[in-house]
């Protein structure tokens, strides 16, 4: 293991029993990163590694605006931070066609309309942005926005967007669906995961993230339950 490497427990490992609940115990997790898990980083504490935990090596990485590696911010665990001027992380190339759920732990430092928080590599893909203050968005870059809740602050919040035409949705903590009637039509991220920004890379935004989850399907009754519960054990969040 790499002197500058932080390696904590691995995706399938729970800090208190063999029969919690993990993530991967749902079908179709595409993508998952949590900030106490995988971070390679320098003396600086800047990122140039995020481990995909969901199984399918695709990692979070940046040669140079990197974001920042800051311990014990939440619940007793670390967070990964974006400068809103040019940190970000992105994945290789992989698509998740809708619909898919995100679900995503941030909290938003400076609300700065249109900056994005994560979403797909290509500009043509969709995203969690914000909007005029306190929203956040699902968008579609190739259509427009979508649905939205109204932020709680610079405090450490879940979102839970669906992406699925139409039907596209988001959600705000253990509160109910927000939805509207975007037309979305491309895939959800499209060729990758892009942090710190909007889709494409531009509107950085200046906030920090714990943990990040995508599935390729619609999550919701009991998996719904488990995952929210699982996100509020860890962070505390309501």
């Amino acid at each position: 293991m790499p002197a500058n490497s932080l390696m904590l427990m691995g995706a399938g490992q729970s800090g208190s029993s063999a029969a919690a609940f993990v993530p991967t115990d749902i079908a179709g997790l595409q993508f998952w990163v949590k900030s106490d898990t995988g971070i390679t980083k320098d003396g600086g504490d800047l990122v140039s590694q995020w481990d995909d935990q969901a199984g399918s090596a695709r990692h979070l990485t940046e040669a140079t605006n990197k974001m920042l590696w800051v311990d014990n911010q939440l619940n007793g665990k670390p967070i990964i931070r974006g400068d809103g001027v040019n940190d970000k992380m992105s994945t290789g190339l992989f698509d998740v066609a809708q619909p898919a759920t995100w679900f995503a732990v941030f909290k938003i430092t400076t609300h700065t309309s249109g900056a994005g928080i994560v979403g797909g590599v290509a500009a043509v893909s969709c995203g969690i942005i914000l909007r005029g203050s306190p929203l956040v968005h699902v968008i579609d870059e190739n259509v427009g926005d979508g649905a939205s809740v109204n932020s709680p602050g610079a405090v450490f919040a879940l979102y839970k967007g669906i992406f699925n035409g139409a039907s596209s949705v988001i959600a705000l903590n253990d509160g109910a669906d927000q939805t509207a009637a975007p037309n979305f039509t491309s895939a959800a991220p499209n060729d990758g995961v892009f942090l710190g920004g909007r889709s494409g890379g531009s509107g950085f935004g200046n906030f920090d993230v714990a943990e990040i989850l995508i599935y390729n399907s619609v999550i919701s009754g009991a998996n719904l339950t488990s995952v929210k519960n699982y996100l509020n054990t860890r962070y505390a969040l309501w």
